[in-house]
């Protein structure tokens, strides 16, 4: 196993905030010593303060987090959500509204009539909808960049021929497609780009920085694949793009973070809103797209989302009511990254 420099860059009285446990040490050590070239950004929040924990090939550094941004994919997924909760509250509209009402009138689909598919049903994968559309692969033109070309012409044509196997509400099934209609139908409603949409009822209202959807290639941390080379960064039109645009710096996640762990006066409510229990689901109870999970030996609520694209993975998690949560974003996708987030939430769950 490589060994590695631990440097300590903060203040005196902060030290008491970045005490890490032998295991989770050990944790950070492995992952050093398998991803080459890639990095790995731990947010760790005790007592409402992040003490993060940079992983390079040969050293690992304290609060001294990159300056550059990560594609944080599906966790993108509950940031629209808390954006679409935003957007009706202005409406006077809540979820039980039908999609086909934000939709062209022209188009027709299994989605409406008596098996309606509302917005519930697609904030809580249980529209039916399958994980992609079946003419994903026929749109596109990278193989390394999915959905770069993904119009919503191609979207509506598969809606169109779609046959859906159960009716909404039937059952659970995590969909990329379903969370990319919730922003997309959402988008044609308020009549906003995406980047208009998401700084107005997402950004602004959080008085956040460095979290958005056209963040440009240069600004960005170079994306690595599980095998070790240089990957390449998505795309997303604006049709799919509630699933998994959204690119964050360290900085960035982590005060956002801190805002939804401990909401203030004028964002208390909207939170609550976004994260309240919708429905049960195979992975926990789910909420406005974030999950519910339980910490084992204290019976304490633990809020969460994970994410991953071609080049990168990342995990957010919370204790519910609690000032404790945690950060984790990489520049290689390997599926560990998520393990390693629920394995420190329980850790994290016993603290006091």
């Amino acid at each position: 196993m490589r060994s590695f420099l631990l440097l300590l860059c903060v203040p005196i009285l902060s030290l008491h905030a970045q005490d890490l446990d032998s295991a989770q040490w050990k944790r950070l050590a492995a992952w050093q010593a398998e991803a080459g070239p890639a990095r790995l950004e731990v947010g760790v929040m005790k007592g409402g303060e992040i003490t993060w924990y940079s992983v390079l090939a040969d050293t690992i550094l304290i609060n001294q987090p990159t300056e550059l941004y990560y594609e944080i994919g599906s966790i993108t997924k509950p940031l629209m959500g808390m954006a679409l909760q935003k957007y009706l509250e202005g409406i006077r509209e809540d979820l039980e509204t039908p999609v086909s009402d934000w939709l062209p009138d022209s188009l027709v689909w299994a989605g409406q009539g008596p098996d309606t598919i509302r917005l519930r049903h697609l904030v809580t994968h249980k529209s039916g909808m399958p994980r992609m559309p079946g003419n994903l692969q026929a749109s596109i033109i990278n193989p390394f960049d999915p959905f770069l070309n993904y119009q919503p012409t191609h979207l509506f044509a598969w809606m169109e021929a779609w046959e859906p196997e159960r009716a909404p509400g039937d059952g659970f099934e995590y969909s990329n497609l379903a969370a990319g209609l919730a922003t997309y139908a959402t988008l044609l409603r308020s009549g906003l780009s995406l980047s208009e949409y998401t700084d107005q009822y997402f950004i602004q209202p959080l008085g956040l920085q460095e979290i958005g959807y056209d963040i440009p290639d240069s600004l960005g941390i170079k994306p690595y694949h599980t095998t070790g080379f240089n990957s390449v960064r998505w795309h997303f039109t604006e049709t799919l793009a509630g699933a998994g645009a959204l690119r964050a710096t360290p900085a960035g996640m982590g005060d956002l973070l801190q805002k939804l762990a401990t909401p203030s006066p004028t964002t208390a409510a909207w939170i609550r809103r976004s994260v309240a229990p919708l429905d049960d689901s195979d992975i926990g109870t789910i909420a406005t797209f974030w999950i519910h999970n339980e910490v084992k030996a204290t019976e304490k609520t633990y809020i969460w989302h994970n994410g991953q694209t071609q080049g990168y993975e990342t995990f957010m998690a919370w204790i519910e009511g609690e000032d404790t949560g945690l950060i984790m974003l990489s520049n290689r996708a390997a599926e560990v990254v998520t393990p390693m987030g629920m394995a420190w939430m329980q850790e994290l769950g016993q603290w006091e």
